[in-house]
């Protein structure tokens, strides 16, 4: 069975020094970025808005209410993907999905100005567009303290929902829904009755 790969992003140092290191299955690099979070006045708030405004409107409307979008997307992409990092970015992706299976862009982002970025609409058109949308991305947040383990009685019961918008294209939820059973409870542990699952329509 062919396992998803990482393509793992850790921004670390401080405004003005900030050190870019890049683990990938093509390879590993780090470089100095010449980068300042403040020049793409990114508003969140706004962003969110339109975020959701795109997802609501007609075709039609969606490009104009895109843009702004595009733009930051596009300059955290160039931040980032600079001709070593992207290189090693488009070699990963390649050769994972040649062996059947799919790269996960995994962000690591220690400067507290660098997490609040949407980092999450890094695109390029020459990329393929939004990156999210042909690699997973998740974001690995730092705990200042351990987390205590969770006690429970048996059976752990599991629920789950599935967001399914009118106005977007239908999900593969069940093939996630068996992601999600295979990773929480293998068969044994379902079988023994020791996690239940409920899943409830979008």
């Amino acid at each position: 069975m062919v396992q998803d790969r990482d393509f793992v992003i850790e921004l670390d140092g401080q405004p003005g020094s900030y050190r870019l290191h890049v683990s990938s299955p093509a390879g590993d690099d780090s470089v100095d970025l010449d980068f300042d979070p403040a020049s793409l006045g990114v508003d969140l708030d706004a962003l969110q808005v339109r975020v959701l405004a795109s997802a609501a409107s007609s075709r039609a409307v969606v490009p104009e209410l895109e843009r702004p979008l595009r733009k930051v997307g596009q300059a955290l992409f160039a931040a980032v993907f600079q001709a070593s990092s992207g290189a090693l970015f488009l070699s990963s992706r390649n050769d994972v999905e040649r062996a059947g299976g799919r790269l996960r862009i995994v962000l690591r982002l220690h400067p507290a100005e660098l997490a609040v970025l949407p980092w999450e609409l890094m695109l390029s058109d020459h990329y393929g567009g939004y990156l999210c949308r042909r690699s997973s991305m998740v974001r690995y947040v730092e705990a200042p303290e351990p987390l205590q383990p969770l006690t429970v009685a048996p059976p752990l019961r599991v629920l789950g929902m599935t967001a399914l918008p009118a106005e977007l294209a239908p999900l593969d939820a069940e093939a996630e829904q068996h992601r999600i059973r295979q990773l929480l409870a293998p068969p044994p542990l379902e079988a023994r009755g020791l996690v239940k699952f409920d899943w409830v329509p979008g």
